[in-house]
């Protein structure tokens, strides 16, 4: 593992893999596991290799295809289907399991996507490059899969915040998104939410801001899995939002600040507290705990059913 100065990195210089699996200091994923767990979650996140998901393949080819197809035909490869009435010859019959096997082992550096996810990329691709959010938002410089590590100024820490887009002449970050749900308000709120996709845009702000460069705004350009055809749609993020209190960003340094405070203090003290660390107390969630009124209204009705009854 290794410590990178600050700075601003190209792909060249810190690959994907570098990133997630050399570079020793803390990022969006391993303080998201801080917030929805305990700190010893943290130490194990930190301590294992990052494997992608099958829908995180999805997405990172999407993101290829659209911004680097060239090496999109070098890194991604169709999948024959295995099984069914469009499985080639090859894969049907005595020997086809083997046959199979052979062939993904064949092409294991590639990622394989299957027939339905291949045709999704392409039509996702399509869809997103007719979008004007998106025509508007590439129509100026920009740079892809740049790493920005900074100081911390309030606990001293290295940290690191890799967007999918840097647009240095206007001052923004931009990020890709495949949700399998609608583009509705409530849809990507829950997702932004769900995904700290605004604690990536806050760290992406403090980093660039701490390397002297100007910022105005991260963008989440959300393209849906939901429905027949790929819908695009793209979120801007500001500090001040005129019909917003707290706005995205505000609400992302917030949590910030909060969850790399925690881990300083894990750091400082080398403690990182497990769930067999903690009593034995579950707090109610909240949304349980609403039910309440409503099982006392119920209790009540059939109290009274039973005295009419009676």
């Amino acid at each position: 593992m290794s410590i990178p100065d600050p700075g601003i990195y190209t792909p060249e210089q810190a690959s994907m893999d570098t990133y997630h699996n050399e570079w020793d200091i803390i990022g969006r994923s391993a303080l998201r596991q801080l917030d929805e767990g305990v700190p010893a979650d943290l130490k194990r996140y930190l301590a294992r290799k990052v494997e992608p998901t099958a829908a995180m393949n999805v997405g990172t080819a999407f993101g290829l295809a659209l911004l680097e197809p060239e090496e999109f035909s070098r890194r991604v490869i169709e999948r024959p289907a295995f099984s069914g009435p469009q499985a080639p010859e090859e894969f049907r019959g005595k020997g086809a399991r083997e046959r199979i096997a052979e062939w993904k082992e064949a092409h294991r550096d590639y990622i394989q996507l299957a027939p339905d996810e291949w045709a999704w990329v392409a039509a996702a691709v399509a869809t997103t490059k007719r979008t004007p959010a998106y025509q508007r938002l590439m129509s100026t410089t920009h740079k892809i899969e740049h790493s920005i590590v900074w100081d911390d100024a309030d606990t001293g820490l290295r940290v690191k915040a890799r967007p999918d887009l840097w647009l240095p002449d206007v001052g923004c970050t931009a990020d890709l998104k495949v949700t399998s749900g609608a583009l509705t308000d409530r849809e990507l709120g829950s997702y932004v939410v769900s995904y700290y996709a605004h604690l990536q845009g806050a760290m992406c702000m403090r980093g660039l801001i701490a390397n002297g460069k100007p910022f105005r705004a991260h963008h989440l350009i959300f393209v849906s899995r939901a429905g027949d055809t790929p819908l695009c749609r793209v979120v801007t993020m500001k500090i001040d939002e005129a019909t917003q209190d707290p706005s995205w960003l505000e609400l992302g340094e917030a949590q910030f600040d909060a969850l790399l405070a925690e881990y300083a203090a894990c750091v400082r003290a080398d403690q990182w507290e497990d769930y067999g660390d903690r009593g034995t107390v579950l707090p109610v969630p909240a949304y349980a705990a609403s039910k309440r009124l409503t099982y006392q209204e119920r209790a009540e009705k059939a109290q009274e059913a039973a005295e009419e009854a009676a």
